[in-house]
């Protein structure tokens, strides 16, 4: 009686760890960008009706809300400004040449006041680094990782608060 009563109070505890192991099978996996309305959706940072899928941009936070924008220098200035959350969110850009989503951590990004934006921020990333250096050498643009660019809008802040800029970008 006594082996059976232990057995009983055994697989409680199992299902339980069988439980928790699948929730976090399934919290941990690869965050998907949200889907985009082109010429619908809002930037959630000016507002602006998001139109250019080459330059769109979106992050989705750990709880799985998303956040469009039309330029990826309005994703940072959102981010640095709204951040609430310990957690970083998964960030994501439109590959200039492909147009296909890829995770803004890994692209390399191209700036040149060549290249017209959306919000004027002069950005646009590449899932390929070699193919962002041959743009860059014909617009004579500078290349930068991801946390390049976020650390250049965090340098920028400051004088956008004093200049009342609150929207402005580090090309202006």
């Amino acid at each position: 009686m006594s082996l059976i009563f232990q057995a009983g109070r055994f697989w409680p505890t199992v299902l339980l760890f069988l439980s928790m192991t699948a929730c976090s099978v399934t919290s941990s996996a690869e965050p998907i960008p949200p889907t985009v309305h082109y010429g619908e959706d809002m930037c959630a940072f000016c507002g602006m009706i998001v139109s250019e899928e080459s330059h769109a941009a979106a992050y989705v936070t750990p709880e799985g809300q998303g956040q469009v924008f039309d330029d990826i220098g309005d994703m940072v200035q959102y981010y640095l400004t709204k951040n609430e959350s310990e957690q970083a969110p998964a960030f994501f850009v439109h590959d200039y040449e492909s147009k296909a989503w890829i995770r803004a951590e890994t692209a390399t990004y191209l700036h040149s006041p060549e290249l017209h934006t959306p919000m004027h921020s002069s950005l646009v990333a590449f899932a390929s680094s070699e193919k962002a250096e041959v743009l860059a050498t014909s617009l004579q643009g500078q290349l930068l990782s991801f946390d390049e660019v976020m650390q250049r809008y965090q340098e920028m802040a400051p004088m956008r608060m004093e200049e009342g800029k609150e929207d402005a970008h580090p090309s202006d």
